[in-house]
């Protein structure tokens, strides 16, 4: 991630969460002037996110991911990896 800058992680972040929660369209012209970042630039970012997430979660044993799969943090770390 430390090819990216700082701005373009956060946005992407914001991808990933509105992929997360299922709001689409994923991205959109607002966002897009707000972030100063079209979809397909951010693409890269995202999809580096997207794969650490996935191996976090292939792995299973981090805190963070037994944390937020419990029913009390609504088994959010669950959504990400069934993505």
């Amino acid at each position: 991630m430390c090819d990216y800058k700082p701005s373009m992680i956060a946005a992407s972040a914001m991808y990933c969460a509105r992929v997360v929660v299922g709001m689409y369209p994923f991205w959109n012209n607002d966002l897009k002037i707000s972030a100063g970042y079209s979809e397909q630039i951010l693409w890269p970012c995202v999809k580096a996110m997207m794969e650490l997430c996935n191996e976090i979660c292939r792995d299973g044993t981090m805190e963070v991911f037994k944390k937020f799969s419990s029913l009390y943090q609504s088994r959010v770390s669950c959504i990400a990896q069934e993505i």
